[in-house]
């Protein structure tokens, strides 16, 4: 089976430039609910139209509804949901497994496609999902090709992964850096893009003097054109290009490029276009690179140098004067192209169109540029980026604009009949509908311009107006034969009027009455009128210094967690704990990927009384493995509503921590509707917000890849990503190299507390950053002071604000205006 090629749309004009220049497949965004905020979002009535379009053309659509879900948009959502079922989209394309769950109770045969956003890694995850009947799933963009390969082996799951496009420098799925930085949630599609602002490298506490490498965690765009073959050999089902932010002629060069490389794949041939190749980064790109494809290359993924569009690296400056400058460039530019001119080592950056070019010989151009242009402030050595190219693009345009170079769909015509009978016409389509039509007048003998093959495909063969041409044509019938040629006209037209609606009907499918789906959704809504009050709560607490375990000697707590840098003297710290009479409990990493397993192994060899599991990978292979103990599930699962934490609490977690993405008020709407859920509620910590597979360590500390070439640098200094705002955000590693980094200003939901206890919540979490023994002893006595009554909220903050690192706040769980929309 050929792999699909997949291609994002954002406008009709785009879904054109995809279609016609080869795209097997569509996505687009789910009406008011998707994670493209910025986006103007198709109508209801417009994805009708784009369903026409998609099935005429033979092409899937795909609708991503990829964000996660309050528990207040469960009900109000469902005439939405039934509607777009309706329209039966080949599949939807969902992050929340409560949607998921809801989708398939309301559609049973509606595709379901599990979104990047769920950051799967593994097979182990794609199993833990099977009870939701996921047909696809879209793998992070972080796995090797020798990881997707084991994937591939491991699971007979549809798998798609991005060739393509603008790379985050964190999980989809796990980034909060939008979310505590700006209050706007990328796990709903208010993505800030925070990792794309220049950030102050501090190390040990001190600014470390980079030049002009401000873009710290910017990563290059990703183009996977090369590794096309390798990924078709594996037997990948789906390639995925993004882009819905982007222009059609962008859409169409990046379309039109994996098209013939996917089919040069199949079919074992070398077939290349290099100017459309290199169309793909004039059009737009940050400059580009093979992203994880190939392992992570942490001196290569992030140049740090800039983090917006400059279009295809064309060569250098070699001299300039007061009128022009003479450029060495791989391709030849013309007047009207546009030019970019940046002298990275003087953060200059000046681009305008090119007035005359002359070519000097072999790679060298001479070029004047126009009027206003400052040449003056452009050296000898500063690279030259191509960045406009009006013909070219034209040329795009066209590809998806000029009937004669539009994508057909290749038909089967036959023709027979006999004297005294109608002519009949039978039209096929390559997936085998077929329809029949015949002539209102009957055959007769001609007396001067009999039929022939020749004038009766005249006739049937003027189809430049429609999606179809003549493939294959075959005429049965008599030599002195004679029908008008104007009814053999009018039955082509109704043949295919007749196909082309077989090819538009949408395939119907199984929806229930939105009374039913109400009726479904009700045990999910229940509000508690009555729980019962918590008058003694639980106390946990998350270390992460071997150090900070001498802050636990006397104390009374519920379970103490240990998430240690490099995974190391997690023995030691069990058993002291042990002695100390303490429940004992160790933190997963956010990620495991195939091979990773060992790390888990280990640690389920030490017996804790219980695991923090962060993916689902994680759990699915304790439970492979029969592990026995406690199953506790950390906010990283991203539980934001009620069908999702009693589809995880079936998967086997005892207790759930709601996810970060919740302000106060939502937070308690979850809680209410989920009464008999054994929640977790994080009171005090630094908020995780990016988690990369890219090492800052490594990247700006050494010249090193990653890990050994390294010398583990990480463990000989601390460092911190100071934002715009002057505000330091420490940067942590575990044992698989992944970073990440914590907002430098501690969150505290203590002021919460007794609306939490009247909700029923018994189990809360302290978490510690560098906190000393004696910081983090501090921050445990007031909180149980706290508890206790022996002192207030004010109390807690002003005793507190010393011991943390830029002082506490109330962060997301105070912002309600975060989740406005924000589409144009």
């Amino acid at each position: 089976m050929k792999p699909e090629l997949l291609a994002p749309v954002g406008t009709h004009e785009m879904a054109l430039a995809a279609i016609h220049n080869g795209a097997d497949a569509l996505y687009v965004g789910m009406p008011g609910y998707n994670a493209r905020g910025r986006t103007a979002d198709f109508t209801f009535d417009e994805l009708a139209t784009l369903g026409v379009l998609a099935r005429r053309y033979g092409v899937r659509l795909y609708v991503a509804w990829n964000i996660l879900l309050f528990q207040d948009e469960l009900s109000p959502l469902l005439p939405d949901l039934l509607r777009l079922c309706d329209l039966s989209p080949d599949a939807i394309i969902v992050q929340d497994v409560g949607l998921a769950r809801l989708i398939r109770a309301v559609a049973p045969q509606q595709g379901i496609h599990a979104s990047t956003q769920m950051s799967v890694t593994a097979a182990e995850a794609i199993a833990c999902y099977q009870d939701l009947d996921i047909a696809r799933f879209i793998l992070a963009r972080e796995l090797s090709l020798d990881a997707l390969r084991r994937i591939r082996r491991e699971t007979d799951a549809e798998l798609e992964v991005f060739v393509h496009g603008a790379l985050c420098v964190a999980y989809s799925g796990q980034c909060l850096t939008s979310e505590s930085i700006g209050g706007r949630s990328a796990n709903r599609g208010q993505c800030a893009q925070s990792c794309r602002f220049a950030y102050d490298l501090m190390v040990d506490g001190q600014p470390r003097t980079l030049g002009v490498r401000r873009y710290l965690v910017s990563p290059h765009d990703l183009c996977g054109l090369r590794h096309i073959p390798e990924l078709v050999a594996m037997g990948i089902e789906s390639f995925k290009i993004e882009g819905r932010l982007k222009s059609p002629e962008h859409i169409a060069a990046v379309v039109a490029s994996y098209r013939r490389a996917i089919d040069a794949a199949v079919s074992s041939t070398l077939e290349r276009d290099p100017l459309q190749e290199i169309m793909m980064e004039v059009t737009f790109s940050r400059g580009v690179g093979s992203g994880w494809l190939q392992g992570t290359n942490n001196q290569s993924l992030v140049s740090a140098t800039y983090s917006a569009h400059r279009g295809f690296h064309l060569g250098t400056v070699e001299s300039c004067d007061k009128r022009s400058l003479v450029i060495q460039a791989s391709h030849r530019v013309e007047r009207g192209d546009g030019l970019l001119f940046a002298g990275d080592e003087r953060c200059s950056e000046h681009g305008g169109a090119i007035y005359d070019s002359t070519a000097l010989g072999k790679q060298r151009y001479r070029i004047e540029m126009a009027r206003d242009f400052p040449l003056h402030a452009v050296r000898a050595g500063d690279g030259v980026y191509w960045n406009s190219a009006p013909e070219q693009q034209r040329q795009l345009r066209l590809s998806y604009q000029d009937k004669h170079r539009l994508r057909r769909i290749p038909v089967s015509f036959e023709v027979q009949g006999t004297i005294g009978t109608p002519l009949s016409l039978r039209v096929s389509d390559p997936e085998g509908r077929t329809v029949c039509v015949e002539s209102t007048s009957q055959l007769e003998l001609s007396q001067k311009a009999p039929l022939t093959v020749e004038n009766v495909r005249q006739a049937c063969g003027t189809l430049s107006d429609t999606a179809y041409q003549i493939d294959q044509f075959h005429v049965f019938i008599a030599n002195d034969l004679f029908l008008h040629s104007r009814e053999i006209k009018q039955m082509r037209r109704l043949a295919l009027e007749m196909l082309d609606a077989q090819r538009i009907a949408a395939t119907p499918s199984h929806v229930v009455a939105l009374s039913e789906a109400q009726q479904w959704l009700a045990p999910y809504q229940v509000t508690a009128k009555s729980m019962p009050q918590v008058t003694t709560p639980r106390l946990n607490v998350l270390l992460r210094l071997p150090q900070q375990l001498e802050a636990l000697a006397g104390m009374t707590l519920g379970t103490v967690y240990l998430d240690f840098e490099y995974g190391q003297d997690y023995g030691a710290a069990l058993q002291q704990l042990r002695q100390m009479g303490h429940t004992t409990a160790i933190a997963t990493n956010r990620i495991l990927k195939p091979g990773e397993w060992h790390y888990l192994k280990t640690l389920a060899a030490l017996k804790p009384d219980g695991f923090l599991l962060r993916n689902a990978g994680a759990l699915q292979w304790l439970k492979q493995h029969q592990w026995d103990g406690e199953y506790r599930g950390d906010f990283s699962f991203n539980i934001t509503n009620a069908v999702a934490a009693k589809t995880y609490q079936n998967f086997g977690l005892s207790t759930l921590c709601p996810s970060y993405d919740l302000n106060q008020w939502q937070l308690l709407a979850l809680l209410r509707a989920a009464p008999e859920i054994s929640w977790e509620v994080t009171l005090h910590h630094h908020m995780p917000a990016f988690h990369m597979d890219f090492c800052v360590f490594a990247a700006f500390l050494t010249n090193a890849v990653g890990y050994p070439q390294c010398g583990t640098i990480c463990e000989r200094h601390r460092v911190a990503l100071r934002d715009p705002e002057q505000v330091s955000h420490p940067v942590k590693t575990d044992e698989a190299c992944r970073n990440t980094m914590f907002h430098g200003i501690a969150q505290s939901s203590a002021f919460l507390i007794p609306d939490l206890k009247q909700h029923g919540v018994r189990e809360y979490r302290i978490e510690a950053l560098f906190d000393t023994a004696e910081q983090l002893r501090q921050k445990l006595q007031c909180y149980q002071d706290l508890f206790a009554g022996r002192i207030d909220n004010g109390q807690l903050v002003r005793e507190l604000q010393v011991s943390e690192l830029c002082g506490i706040n109330e962060g997301q769980l105070m912002k309600n205006k975060a989740y406005r929309s924000r589409k144009r």
